[in-house]
């Protein structure tokens, strides 16, 4: 591949080889969703240091020309692959991360059984110590790591039913056809935070690197907390909006 190659400058500034390496991806000599060669490489092809070559990989991803993932490589973001959410709307992982453009997977699944701490049992309105069952599971887009998500609900409401081994996508679904308890609504929080060693390993991302975080409640027709979940998204996959009507002085408002 000589002919892409960069002429030589005594000190390339990574603006100009930004431009070079935007040049190969737009015209197709890396396609959207392949992966760029290893930085050795690439960079002794462009004829740039590793360093300058890792600053330009970071300008092209704040750019979200690139997707970086910790232990797999650098890829060209596919067509659609940042995706809007809309926060009024509780749509499965599978929804959104079809509406990206790519082919949801699970990659882990746990389920275990422990005791509330003091904030799941908060949340869930239960004493703390209270049995719960607790799934983790980490979902896939094109089998990449994008989702690790948390569900959280008082064990009780299986009656004398063993937790099964597989309690599928929906929490909500699950629960709703073995116990006949409805989740009808839901209330939500989003949170930015950064990911610590777990979240690293899981979504093969780097160590403090930007989360979002959607903490639910799901209540049944009784208005009781049913599930609780804990939505850890890669923040340059998804993006989340609501929709705001305008602020009339005549209106009641109260800041919760």
């Amino acid at each position: 591949m000589e002919d892409i190659r960069i002429d030589q400058i005594p000190h390339p500034k990574p603006v100009l080889v930004k431009s070079k390496l935007r040049a190969l991806i737009d015209q197709g000599v890396y396609p959207p969703g392949s992966q760029l060669p290893a930085e050795t490489k690439l960079a002794d092809m462009l004829g740039v240091s590793r360093t300058t070559l890792r600053e330009v990989l970071h300008l092209l991803e704040e750019d979200g020309v690139l997707l970086r993932r910790q232990g797999i490589g650098t890829y060209v973001r596919k067509t659609h692959s940042f995706v809007l959410s809309p926060l009024e709307t509780s749509a499965p992982p599978s929804v959104i991360i079809r509406s990206a453009g790519a082919n949801p997977g699970t990659r882990s699944i746990e389920i275990a059984e422990e005791q509330a701490d003091v904030t799941a049992a908060s949340r869930l309105s239960i004493e703390p110590g209270s049995v719960i069952v607790k799934m983790k599971k980490v979902r896939t887009a094109d089998s990449v790591p994008v989702l690790y998500s948390i569900d959280m609900f008082e064990k009780s409401i299986l009656g004398e039913e063993d937790v099964p081994l597989n309690i599928g996508e929906s929490v909500a679904n699950f629960i709703e056809e073995m116990c006949d308890k409805r989740a009808v609504h839901s209330e939500c929080k989003v949170l930015p935070v950064v990911a610590d060693n777990t979240l690293s390993k899981k979504l093969q991302v780097e160590l403090h690197s930007p989360i979002f975080l959607i903490d639910t409640i799901e209540y049944d027709e009784g208005e009781h907390p049913l599930i609780y979940c804990l939505d850890y998204w890669v923040s340059d996959f998804v993006d989340f909006r609501i929709t705001r009507r305008t602020y009339r002085e005549t209106e009641d408002y109260n800041a919760t």
